[in-house]
């Protein structure tokens, strides 16, 4: 039998280690798959070293993501409501709000200046 599940925070608790932005979820669910690819993408589109900002917004993004997929599966299925349909266009927004605070053009890689790989030789 299946124990109860844990509530989700939106930030870490003091003494808790290990916060993970994901939160309690189980890393095997389809919901945290689709979080961590959409993570994942979105940092490589900051160049793959965001700002903590940027993390921010990208966590955001992640759940509002999460939420769309959710809310995809009820429309498709038939049964979602007119609160449904409000809500989806209503977090549809945010998220296009959110990611335009990253940008729409990716991030150029940061690739080391010649300086900096010459003194990074001479301390190694």
């Amino acid at each position: 039998m299946p124990g109860k599940a844990r509530p989700l925070y939106p930030y870490p608790k003091s003494g808790r280690k290990n916060f993970s932005p994901l939160g309690h979820l189980d890393g095997r669910t389809k919901a945290c798959r689709i979080m961590k690819t959409f993570r994942d993408q979105l940092i490589r589109h900051c160049g793959g070293a965001p700002s903590a900002t940027q993390l921010q917004v990208i966590d955001q993004a992640c759940w509002l993501k999460l939420r769309l997929a959710t809310l995809d599966g009820e429309i498709a299925s038939g049964k979602a409501s007119g609160f449904d349909n409000d809500q989806y266009l209503a977090w549809s927004n945010s998220l296009r709000r959110t990611m335009r605070d990253l940008g729409f053009e990716p991030a150029e890689p940061q690739v080391p200046s010649l300086a900096e790989v010459l003194k990074a030789e001479r301390v190694a």
